[in-house]
């Protein structure tokens, strides 16, 4: 029987963590765990499911670590905005393993996802299910004989994947910001 992954880091303690941005890297994280945990526990992902945790528990430490020591910030938000990066990137062969859309950012559902203004991984689960549920309804109204050909019927897995690497592209850009210029 395999063991649950511990989801527990220690992060230092600050005024950082009422920050915005850290609120945003937070979710972030939160949502590569959960992400991990239900849609990377088959051993055929074991190896990717390592990877995610590990990059997504750097880059979160790397924040935290960067708003906390101010005389070291520009390593740690470059170690950051490495991490989104990667991160983006395992989300993507994660698409491409599964053989999944890859949805881009002018493609309809991830403009849904921007106008929703994702700040919690309720919210996220929130469009998620209401994005299943107008594909349900896009299927029930079209003839029997053009549902194969239907382009409209992601499965949770493929939203939550497309969701989360479209955000971690702004979160990686917003920490490469950081450690251009963080001196307040």
């Amino acid at each position: 029987m395999m063991k649950p992954f511990s989801c527990e880091i220690l992060l230092p303690d600050g005024e950082y963590r009422k920050r915005k941005d850290f609120q945003f890297f937070l979710f972030l994280h939160t949502g590569n765990l959960h992400f991990a945990q239900k849609y990377l526990f088959h051993s055929s992902f074991t190896l990717l499911r390592r990877k995610l945790l590990s990059v997504s528990n750097h880059a979160i430490t790397s924040a935290a670590d960067g708003f906390s020591a101010p005389e070291q910030y520009r390593v740690f938000f470059t170690r950051c905005c490495d991490s989104f990066r990667e991160t983006a990137d395992l989300y993507t062969i994660y698409i491409k393993m599964k053989k999944y859309r890859l949805f881009q950012k002018e493609d309809p559902v991830m403009q849904r996802l921007r106008s929703f203004h994702v700040r919690s991984l309720e919210e996220f689960r929130t469009w998620i299910s209401i994005e299943r549920y107008d594909s349900d309804l896009l299927l029930d109204e079209t003839d029997e004989n053009m549902r194969s050909k239907t382009l409209f019927y992601p499965s949770s897995a493929e939203l939550a994947a497309n969701g989360l690497r479209y955000l971690t592209i702004p979160a990686s850009y917003l920490s490469c910001r950081m450690s251009r210029r963080m001196q307040e």
